[in-house]
């Protein structure tokens, strides 16, 4: 590979950091090949000098809720002080019609990336007859909230699950309210 070409596609990596922080090294690695200006090898290999240069971190975050095909945590990218300034520095190198077609692409790829959000609604029996239930509504990068509860029937359970699975947003953005203080128009209780 022509060293102006992995040139560009470290910069085309750091660009596509800078404005999707926080995304899983999959999504990353999709992306890059969307691009259609470099493959898996030229992409790996500009990864990798990248990484090896802290002009990215990758890293699991504490409390992720994504898991990959393993059952693992995700890892995900993002773009270090030193790789932010090295980007603003050379991003007059990437082509402009390059630079229009991630522009472009940027709007499919944050849709996508929105797609993640997971909702999960679960329960299991508990060691006093009851059962226990867990809530979660995660943004695709970290948790925005997380419910445990005991109830004391299944059907409780069931019911609970449910309604969390049809309302969601309406429960999540309650409990927000409640638990600051506002009432449903935004004035303190």
């Amino acid at each position: 590979m022509e060293k102006s070409e992995n040139v560009r596609n470290k910069i085309m990596i750091l660009y596509i950091i800078n404005r999707l922080p926080g995304i899983t090294l999959g999504e990353l690695t999709a992306m890059s090949m969307d691009t259609c200006y470099m493959n898996y090898f030229s992409f790996a290999t500009a990864f990798d000098d990248l990484v090896s240069s802290r002009f990215l971190s990758i890293s699991t975050r504490k409390g992720e809720s994504r898991l990959d095909s393993e059952g693992k945590p995700v890892s995900r990218c993002d773009i270090t002080p030193v790789g932010l300034e090295t980007m603003n520095r050379l991003l007059h190198l990437i082509p402009a019609h390059i630079h229009t077609f991630l522009n472009k692409a940027f709007i499919d790829w944050e849709k996508d990336i929105k797609k993640n959000i997971e909702i999960r609604a679960t329960y299991d029996p508990d060691l006093y007859g009851g059962y226990t239930v867990d809530l979660v509504l995660s943004d695709g990068s970290r948790e925005l909230i997380r419910i445990r509860i005991s109830v004391p029937t299944k059907e409780t359970a069931i019911r609970i699950c449910n309604n969390w699975n049809t309302n969601t947003q309406s429960v999540y953005l309650s409990a927000l309210s409640m638990l600051s203080g506002e009432c449903e128009y935004g004035t303190p209780n």
